[in-house]
């Protein structure tokens, strides 16, 4: 499982210093490097549980401003995208961060509500035979 994995990596890798660039990442592409600058802030903001206010291009580039609840980073070879809990659609949402035109940070600290948080979220993925894991 990633959970596990990643909580690992995470306890061991130092947050960089406020102000200062994330340099941990390589980034390749260009949706990588649009979403280059998101990442610290959503690292930290899953890290605390804070509230962020977004403003999202969609596929077909409509632009929609949303309250997430931020729960998980994954990378997938290309672009990054953000598992979310969406206030607007009483939700888990996924967010690709190159398609975050804006970002928000409210201050705003979200409580722990039963079907809301990230164990909720992977359970979802697991009862829908979602892996995780790249197709072969």
């Amino acid at each position: 499982m990633t959970a596990p994995l990643a909580s690992k990596t995470a306890s061991v890798t130092p947050a960089p210093p406020e102000g200062e660039e994330d340099e941990l990442f390589v980034f390749t592409g260009n949706e990588t490097k649009r979403a280059a600058s998101l990442l610290p802030a959503l690292r930290r903001a899953i890290r605390v549980e804070e509230r962020l206010s977004i403003t999202y291009i969609d596929h077909d580039g409509h632009e929609t401003h949303r309250d997430i609840r931020p729960l998980q980073l994954a990378f997938w070879g290309r672009v990054w995208t953000l598992a979310a809990w969406c206030e607007a659609r009483s939700d888990f949402r996924n967010f690709r961060v190159d398609r975050i035109a804006a970002l928000t940070e409210t201050g705003e600290p979200f409580p722990a509500e039963p079907g809301r948080g990230l164990a909720d979220y992977q359970a979802r993925l697991a009862a829908e035979g979602v892996t995780g894991e790249a197709p072969a």
